[in-house]
């Protein structure tokens, strides 16, 4: 293999185990975050763009959501940001609105929705995609 060839495996490996190790941090973070967290009642879920997308492809949304959740604790009404997001797909635009009547409080002000697992497949898919190339460069290495 030529120095050339090289750099191209090692550079799609580096990708491989960047694509595992954020959907594992996208898993555990939420874990985490509901372990230690207050049980909380949602009142209200709205969404809001995180980030723009620096590539558009034609029919298909340009933003990734989030949400700003209002929850009620100790009778007292607050808003806080989620843990979960959400990245459109094919020619569906906009945000979809998860909901569901509880959640958990973190420690850092986040709230994560329950009954939604959006974070964890995005995840789980981050890590399978990230095994499928880690795998394809072993193939192509043989």
């Amino acid at each position: 293999m030529g120095s050339g060839m090289e750099f191209f495996v090692f550079y799609f490996c580096c990708v491989a185990l960047w694509l595992i190790l954020s959907g594992l941090y996208l898993i555990i973070k939420r874990f985490v975050l509901r372990r230690n967290g207050t049980p909380v009642t949602i009142v209200s879920v709205l969404p809001r763009v995180i980030k723009e997308l620096p590539f558009v492809v034609r029919g298909m949304d340009k933003y990734i959501y989030g949400y700003d959740i209002k929850y009620i604790l100790n009778g007292e009404t607050h808003t806080a940001e989620s843990v979960e997001f959400y990245i459109p797909f094919g020619p569906i635009g906009g945000p979809v609105v998860l909901f569901s009547p509880t959640g958990v409080l973190a420690k850092n002000g986040e709230v994560s929705i329950d009954n939604v697992r959006v974070t964890i497949v995005y995840g789980l898919a981050s890590i399978a995609l990230g095994l499928v190339v880690f795998l394809g460069m072993l193939d192509f290495v043989r």
